[in-house]
């Protein structure tokens, strides 16, 4: 079968026909007038400016009292107590050993 030779002018191809290229238009000459000011679109979905913000009150100077008062430390009296404890028993044990 030989290689088909020129452009086929089906109706298929035709969709993927590239129209001319037109010449270029020279500047301040336009088809369709510009248009002046926001589009139709803009002037209908624009908002109206949020109000700004109020500004937020002032916060009051903290008050210059006088320092806390440190808390002192309570001493661990339960090792005290349990070495007291353990000297009595430990006198009691040997009282009683030594009376035997």
């Amino acid at each position: 079968m030989a290689p088909p030779t020129g452009q086929p002018a089906g109706p298929a191809t035709a969709a993927f026909n590239v129209p001319p290229a037109q010449a270029p238009q020279p500047p301040g000459a336009s088809a369709a007038p510009a248009q002046q000011g926001p589009s139709e679109f803009t002037k209908m979905f624009k908002a109206p400016a949020a109000p700004p913000p109020a500004p937020a009150p002032p916060k009051p100077a903290p008050r210059k009292g006088r320092p806390p008062i440190p808390q002192v430390k309570k001493k661990n009296n339960l090792m005290m107590i349990l070495v007291i404890v353990g000297v009595v028993l430990l006198l009691a044990i040997l009282l009683i050993l030594a009376f035997k």
